[in-house]
């Protein structure tokens, strides 16, 4: 029997809801899930959690947190409040060099494929290296979204009310290359007695008060998936407002993005070091340590450096995800990189991934690159993956490749 298909009927078992509505097989790339399985050196993950930790220090200081408030316009308008609660399945995405050295690539607010490489674990007969002994991944995120509810209902000034319907929302979801985790995530909120429902942002309206799909089904909370992360886009203006004005808890939110997921702080992690004042000497350190360096393409003076030394740079997006309108400076040509100017970009250290021979399924051997992806909540790590692929760009077409569970390395 391949993978794939011990894969399926994995999820068959454990999500009949779902194959039910639809056949999961039809949703499920082949190339997405690797018949793989990841080791890591144990002294790797120490210094990961040990960023992560630092990192989530950093995010709840009250200083930093005021530094951030004042440097993005979506937080100033005074129905604002900053929110209590933090979000759930964000995730830190590394590169190693250098004998398993790990330099952060970024920081995402919501992930996706975490039930869908829990998944692989079970069909693996791995165990989750993050997981507590009497708490499985499934239940802890969903206290994770549970505790978020709580958490957002500290400033809600509102009566207080029961977590009972949830929205997980996306631009056109159906569409989505990933539907099938919604589809999951719909059946493990309603195995947990929750309500939920998937649906486009238009699909959504303010009324009296509250954020409602199809006139009636009242939004307690949203488990956002959706990419315009500041909510600036006309199609989510009702999000925007909703969220500015405690109608309904979001996770991940907009704040939380900017906390810690908005690409400038790669920038200023590395450069503004008054706002690192409340970390200790060495948490600093590790911070330089597995940052790599980067620069603020639209405030670096020297404009002919940048080109000169392109070579040796990355440059992405601030505000994008999952390598859009990216690149490699080695291959730009001199109108992308006058379009990179004009843009707003973070020049960053390119830090290429490193390269594991395996063993396919069918007996031959084959060389892939890999990055590491670790989910987080409230600087806690609850679970990691490998992510495999041939080519120039991470990607779910590599026969061979796709998400790996990762175990240590004895």
């Amino acid at each position: 029997m391949s993978f794939y298909q011990k894969y399926l009927d994995q999820l068959k078992i454990d999500f009949p809801q779902a194959w039910a509505t639809q056949s999961l097989a039809d949703l499920l790339n082949p190339n997405l899930i690797s018949a793989q399985h990841f080791g890591l050196q144990k002294s790797s993950i120490e210094k990961i959690t040990d960023f992560v930790t630092a990192i989530y220090k950093l995010r709840n200081d009250p200083s930093y947190q005021d530094f951030i408030l004042k440097s993005h316009s979506l937080f100033e308008a005074s129905t604002f409040v900053r929110p209590e609660n933090y979000s759930a399945l964000m995730s830190f995405d590394f590169h190693l060099v250098d004998d398993e050295q790990p330099k952060l690539i970024e920081i995402n607010t919501n992930a996706s494929s975490s039930l869908i490489i829990n998944e692989s674990y079970k069909a693996h007969g791995l165990q989750n290296i993050f997981e507590g002994p009497r708490q499985n991944f499934e239940s802890d995120i969903l206290a994770c979204f549970e505790n978020e509810f709580e958490l957002w209902q500290r400033h809600f000034a509102g009566p207080k009310r029961r977590l009972r319907n949830i929205a997980i929302v996306d631009h056109q979801p159906p569409t989505q290359k990933l539907y099938l985790e919604f589809l999951l995530y719909q059946e493990l909120f309603g195995r947990a007695g929750y309500k939920c429902i998937i649906a486009d942002p238009e699909k959504l309206e303010l009324k009296n008060q509250r954020l409602v799909f199809e006139d009636h089904f009242e939004i307690d909370l949203v488990y956002n998936r959706h990419t315009d992360f500041y909510f600036s886009s006309p199609e989510c203006a009702h999000l925007k407002a909703a969220y500015s004005q405690s109608l309904a808890c979001f996770s991940p939110h907009p704040f939380e993005y900017a906390l810690l997921a908005d690409k400038s702080r790669l920038f200023e992690f590395s450069t503004e070091t008054e706002i690192l004042k409340c970390l200790l000497p060495e948490e600093r350190d590790l911070l330089q340590t597995v940052l790599l360096k980067s620069y603020d393409v639209k405030t670096f003076a020297d404009k002919n450096w940048l080109w000169a030394n392109r070579k040796t740079l990355f440059f992405k997006p601030k505000r994008m995800f999952g390598g859009k309108a990216s690149y490699r400076g080695q291959g730009i040509t001199q109108g992308v990189f006058t379009n990179i100017l004009t843009g707003d970009y973070l020049a960053q250290e390119f830090a290429p991934p490193s390269e594991v021979n395996v063993q396919l399924e069918d007996k031959t051997q084959a060389t892939f690159k890999y990055d590491l992806r670790f989910y987080v909540y409230q600087g806690r790590i609850q679970l990691a993956l490998a992510r495999l692929w041939r080519g120039q760009m991470t990607n779910i077409n590599s026969v061979g490749g796709g998400l790996a569970p990762i175990f240590i390395n004895s």
